[in-house]
């Protein structure tokens, strides 16, 4: 495969990821621009691909935060900002890793991911470290293992345009969920099963 190709698949993936909307699966625009050949030749072109991809979620979550901070409504801040707090006073990297990585596992498109990373000034690294892996062994499968894939690749406008309304709409839903009052239902919830069984112990 010449350098002009691999060009090609570097910066299509990296201008993809790096929106907050359109997305296509990194292996797909592996396939579409280096042909149906042999899907273990493929693999170190899967890798720079996924390193494109990474530096692209890294682009968009840093111009996330930009915007966040300009356009976002007061009362979403304080949502998101709540969101944030509770989870930094779990917050472990592994955990963070471990999230980003089986997400980037999942069909659902990542995009929201970073877009909310970005805009809450999470720690994005340990997030980029996840999502690597995760898509780099998503893509790798795909390539390898399920053969038939590469078969049946197609390219849909309505099918990606879905993916990109779904994590559109994903992302939307974390603005405008009142997690304040669902963190402290779920918290109270908690405290109650626990008085409950401090009680019952009391008395057995």
């Amino acid at each position: 495969m010449d350098i002009l190709t691999v060009l090609e698949i570097f910066l299509t993936v990296f201008l993809l990821n790096a929106n907050p909307v359109f997305t296509i699966p990194t292996w797909i625009v592996v396939v579409f621009f280096a042909g149906k050949t042999d899907p273990f030749l493929l693999i170190p072109i899967i890798i720079i691909a996924v390193l494109a991809s990474a530096m692209g979620r890294y682009v968009l979550t840093s111009y996330a935060k930009n915007i966040g901070d300009k356009v976002l409504p007061k009362r979403q801040k304080r949502n998101i900002e709540y969101l944030k707090e509770f989870f930094v006073e779990i917050e472990n990297p592994k955990i963070a890793f471990i999230i980003a990585f089986f997400y980037a596992l999942s069909p659902l498109p990542t995009n929201a991911l970073f877009v909310v990373a970005g805009i809450a000034h999470l720690r994005v690294l340990t997030l980029i470290g996840g999502f690597f892996f995760g898509e780099l062994l998503s893509n790798i499968v795909y390539i390898t293992v399920l053969e038939t894939a590469i078969e049946e690749v197609t390219f849909s406008t309505y099918e990606y345009l879905l993916m990109g309304i779904i994590g559109v709409g994903i992302a939307v839903a974390i603005f405008v969920i009142d997690w304040r009052k669902i963190i402290k239902s779920l918290v109270q919830r908690e405290l109650e099963k626990k008085s409950h069984a401090a009680v019952r112990e009391m008395y057995k």
